[in-house]
């Protein structure tokens, strides 16, 4: 993690000598905006997936420019491929959507089809009714108190 985080810790302090605040709490505030959007990428919003991947470039860009010269691909490609594997949980699931499968009937051809089709699913409904019947007669013997 020293790859990463020594590196970003550098570009941070040598990057801070003009605000107003120091280089300890950019570093803080850095590892914080980290954690929160990365648990806030769990919640699936395409804003905060956004921000984790701007989040993601920066510091990855903050890793290269403050690794030392000869090094700096290599890290950058280190933080790269870190940021990848913890961002797994929060890219999961983009690109798949909920499918709805719709189940219709059969057309109808003729009067008496018909007429047996809905024969067929009153006696169903009727069938559903007296299970639930039978069910709801048993919970209310189950919760009557004994006597």
């Amino acid at each position: 993690m020293d790859v990463i985080t020594k590196p970003v810790h550098a570009y941070l302090t040598e990057h801070a000598a003009g605000l107003p605040i120091t280089a300890e709490v950019l570093w803080k505030a850095w590892a914080v905006v980290g954690i929160g959007l990365w648990l806030l990428g769990w919640f699936r919003s395409w804003a905060v997936r956004l921000a984790w991947t701007l989040y993601g470039a920066g510091t990855v860009a903050m890793v290269y420019a403050g690794s030392p010269t000869a090094g700096q691909a290599l890290a950058a490609g280190v933080a790269v491929l870190a940021w990848a594997v913890v961002s797994l949980p929060v890219f999961a699931g983009i690109g798949r959507r909920p499918h709805t499968l719709i189940n219709l009937p059969a057309p109808v051809t003729s009067g008496e089809t018909a007429v047996a089709l809905v024969r067929e699913q009153v006696a169903e409904a009727r069938r559903r009714l007296d299970r639930l019947e039978v069910a709801s007669d048993e919970l209310a013997t189950r919760r009557s108190p004994e006597e």
